[in-house]
């Protein structure tokens, strides 16, 4: 009977479904080691866009196999940015709290030292489906993002706030982590995509 045909409508929106939400837990529980959370972003990007966004099976396999393929460059990508960031929230805390104590000049410091923290947040944003799509080094892969971070500002501003209001909601209510990683993969990729492929890369894995 066609109602137990799995290539019906009911059956590719249950494994859809499945997809999003597998993928989703997958991404939040390959992220808690902070040496892994660069390859689970990209193997999460990856297979959004090519098995989730077309609802092609095979998501899964796909996101193994780019965690495997990307997890020796985002390894050291991840542990230094990781570092780097202790560092920059731990001098953001002594200017809020010198800014606090009446200090006006800690004040203007700390506007501007926040300002200045989009640009590793979006280098971090790029460099992960960068490494999905592309095969790089480290050097070479934190240049060519930092480069679309600065050279694509709109987009890498787009991004961030689609990624601190992800990562707030899921902070937030316990809910949206069962959905909103592979929604802020798709939402992402509708702007990088057509960027990547403006800007001449071309992904050979």
């Amino acid at each position: 009977m066609q109602i137990f045909d799995p290539n019906n409508t009911f059956f590719r929106w249950v494994a859809w479904a499945t997809d999003i939400l597998g993928l989703s837990l997958l991404w939040a529980f390959s992220s808690l080691p902070v040496v892994t959370a660069g390859a689970a972003t990209a193997a999460l990007y990856d297979s959004v866009l090519h098995y989730v966004k077309p609802r092609e099976p095979g998501a899964f396999r796909n996101f193994f196999r780019t965690f495997r393929a990307s997890f020796r460059t985002t390894a050291l990508s991840s542990v230094c940015w990781a570092l780097l960031w202790a560092g920059l929230l731990f001098g953001a805390q002594i200017l809020l709290l010198m800014a606090l104590a009446g200090h006006r000049a800690a004040l203007l410091q700390l506007i501007i030292f926040c300002i200045l923290l989009l640009i590793p947040a979006g280098v971090v944003c790029w460099q992960f489906p960068l490494c999905s799509r592309f095969p790089m080094r480290f050097a070479e892969l934190n240049l060519n993002a930092a480069r679309l971070t600065l050279a694509r500002l709109p987009a890498t501003l787009l991004t961030l706030i689609v990624t601190l209001g992800g990562l707030w909601l899921c902070w937030r209510y316990w809910l949206p982590i069962f959905f909103m990683p592979v929604v802020w993969a798709f939402l992402c990729s509708l702007w990088m995509e057509p960027i990547f492929e403006k800007d001449g890369l071309t992904s050979t894995i």
